[in-house]
């Protein structure tokens, strides 16, 4: 099953998961329902997109629901994953955690790459740094703050 997707299995029973507990959501009227919602959803969740913290088994399940219920997930059921997606937390998960299937970065969708943008040139001229180094040059701005106090003890 790993990598395929959405898949079928009897339930508390896939291959790569571990059953903890049910949770009664609601009913559904016709397994043709379920099977609806299941094809609504099926398009968004490809094998090779899923991410541990960005688009993982309860991002299906809350999706689905969703789609099934008009409602969604206990909060609780993935709050480690959505605790992963926040800034700054995503800036110190490992490199395996913050790529797609592919390893690839720039699969996990809150991680897009930023273009870089030239900064403006902030101060002019020479001067001395906190660390007493002497300094000749412009200072750019977002240097940190070595290079934003640069100019000021001229």
């Amino acid at each position: 099953a790993g990598g395929a997707g959405v898949y079928d299995c009897s339930p508390r029973s896939a291959p790569d998961g571990r059953f903890r507990e049910s949770i009664r959501l609601g009913t559904v009227a016709s397994s043709a329902v379920a099977q609806s919602a299941l094809d609504r959803v099926r398009p968004e969740f490809h094998g090779d997109a899923y991410s541990l913290i960005f688009r993982n088994c309860n991002d299906f399940s809350s999706a689905y629901v969703k789609a099934l219920l008009g409602r969604d997930i206990p909060g609780w059921v993935n709050r480690l994953a959505r605790l992963g997606r926040m800034w700054p937390v995503r800036c110190f998960l490992p490199a395996h955690m913050k790529a797609g299937a592919s390893g690839q970065p720039g699969d996990a969708p809150l991680l897009a790459r930023r273009q870089h943008v030239p900064q403006p040139v902030l101060f002019q001229g020479s001067g001395n740094s906190l660390n007493g180094a002497s300094t000749g040059s412009g200072c750019q701005a977002g240097g940190g703050i070595q290079a934003r106090f640069r100019g000021l003890f001229t």
